[in-house]
């Protein structure tokens, strides 16, 4: 099934059931919910929601213990951390978006470039959750407190695990059922709520030493982001999730929240930050109206507009290298990879296999399914490419690449947007992407080949000179209207947005 719908399904359950009606510890689980229905329908053959493995023993012992909680910082932050903890702006980071690289050191593209443009006005603080036994990415381009959790861990019991625990359950199970033909699993949704409760215990332990105005994150509804916003409403202090990436018309964290009660949800953020007019009304159309929260603040994209114009990150020894020899090649055309190996279509190796020797392919995995490169490998050996390099495309800065592209080729990655606005020719190849960026490929903004013949003639013909300019641009990349929206929001009272 497309997104498109299991969307539609998620909108006739709550178009028909009382969908706020389940709660829990004060929390309304329906944000929650609608993300594992909309993840088994899209993908039938997981477990989404882990019947097989999770049991109410399972829940119960994770419920009975939680991680000891430490924290590690370097010499200078602790320091400025012992002597002031309260800082105007904390910046809720995550390890896995540290794969680009500054200097040597490691990079967050969502978060750093916001930093970068508040450093010299306001106080600041970089922290970030730690599992037990995760290998952080070190060193960091700016300074990051770590919260570690675990290994030991202490009683706790504070949440009493049994089923009932969820108020309105069976009613929204059997409406959800009925609109979307998915069984919720109680176990799963409990064993979220221990999970997002220990969490925002540990943030609110930081919270009220370091008493921020404002808090920012990307991908709102990772456990520890979750963690935050329940630990942050509870001291009022608003949260603003940073677009990450392509937020369409049908996509569950974001759009249809058709029933959104007026003072929002516990597990959305007052605000949402994002790159263009285009996203902000995928998410504001649906919502009732008098909804105070959350809004949406059209703010840019801080890694786009810091790029324009020039090389940000200096390359390393060999990614240096790599780009020279780039300059051996007439064509250089980069496969950005969503997930699944079986969304690309078949006749994009045809094509590959088919193409000048001059022109080289550059496949880039994406940041959390790198174990696919296997897979294509296997499907480049099998079509005898030899042209084509997958693990420097990977790490090497996404813009850096893209300054040196030709074409840009993908699925359905959000990535599109960016080569748009860096100038550089895209097209989308496959059923999904055909679908999900239809008016960009009715506009000619975007390319749509339906075979090897057009993708040959597509990347051998059109330039950048050939793609006509946005309207409106998707991505706002313009560092100082950047700014000028993040400071704004340091006036946010949690009811009233400023933009």
């Amino acid at each position: 099934m497309d997104h498109r719908e299991a969307i539609e399904h998620i909108a006739l359950v709550e178009a028909n059931a009382s969908v706020n009606d389940a709660a829990a510890l004060g929390i309304q689980l329906w944000p929650m919910v609608r993300r594992a229905v909309f993840g088994q329908l899209v993908h039938p053959h997981r477990d989404v929601m882990k019947r097989h493995t999770l049991t109410w023993d399972v829940v119960r012992r994770r419920a009975a213990t939680r991680p000891v909680l430490s924290l590690e910082a370097s010499p200078a932050l602790g320091k400025r951390f012992q002597q002031d903890p309260q800082h105007d702006l904390l910046f809720v980071s995550d390890d896995r978006y540290h794969s680009d690289r500054i200097g040597g050191k490691h990079f967050n593209r969502h978060i750093d470039p916001l930093i970068d443009l508040v450093d010299d006005e306001r106080s600041w603080l970089k922290a970030e959750i730690v599992e037990k036994s995760h290998a952080v990415q070190k060193p960091r381009a700016r300074d990051t407190l770590l919260l570690h959790r675990g290994p030991e861990n202490v009683p706790d019991g504070e949440i009493k695990v049994r089923s009932g625990l969820i108020v309105g359950f069976n009613e929204l199970q059997s409406a959800v059922k009925r609109y979307s033909g998915i069984d919720l699993y109680e176990p799963f949704f409990v064993n979220q709520l221990v999970i997002l409760n220990q969490l925002r215990r540990d943030w609110l332990e930081l919270l009220m030493l370091v008493r921020p105005r404002l808090i920012l994150m990307a991908c709102y509804y990772s456990h520890p982001n979750l963690g935050m916003i329940l630990a942050a409403r509870s001291l009022g202090i608003p949260t603003v999730d940073v677009q990450h990436g392509k937020q369409g018309a049908y996509h569950a964290a974001y759009t249809h929240f058709t029933q959104t009660p007026e003072d929002g949800y516990t597990l959305l953020p007052d605000v949402f930050f994002m790159w263009g007019e285009e996203s902000a009304r995928n998410i504001t159309r649906h919502l009732p109206a008098g909804v105070r929260r959350p809004r949406c603040v059209v703010g840019g994209n801080a890694w786009t507009g810091a790029w324009k114009g020039q090389e940000l990150c200096v390359p390393d020894k060999r990614t240096e290298e790599f780009y020279q020899h780039l300059q051996e090649y007439d064509k250089r055309i980069l496969v950005t990879w969503q997930p699944k190996l079986a969304r690309m279509p078949e006749f994009l190796f045809e094509a590959m296999a088919r193409a000048p020797e001059n022109w080289i392919w550059l496949h880039r995995l994406h940041p959390l399914f790198t174990n696919m490169a296997g897979g294509i490998q296997a499907k480049l050996d099998e079509y005898n490419i030899v042209h084509a390099e997958l693990k420097i495309s990977t790490t090497a800065p996404l813009y850096g690449l893209l300054r040196r592209m030709n074409h840009h080729l993908s699925c359905f990655s959000s990535v599109v947007y960016e080569s748009l606005s860096m100038g550089v020719p895209t097209a989308v190849l496959g059923e999904q992407g055909g679908e999900l960026y239809r008016d960009y490929i009715e506009k000619d903004l975007f390319g749509y080949p339906r075979n090897a013949d057009e993708l040959l003639t597509r990347i051998e013909k059109v330039s950048p000179a050939d793609v006509p300019p946005e309207e409106t641009p998707y991505i706002v990349a313009d560092s100082s209207f950047t700014r000028n929206a993040l400071l704004e929001l340091l006036s946010y009272d949690g009811v009233t947005a400023t933009r």
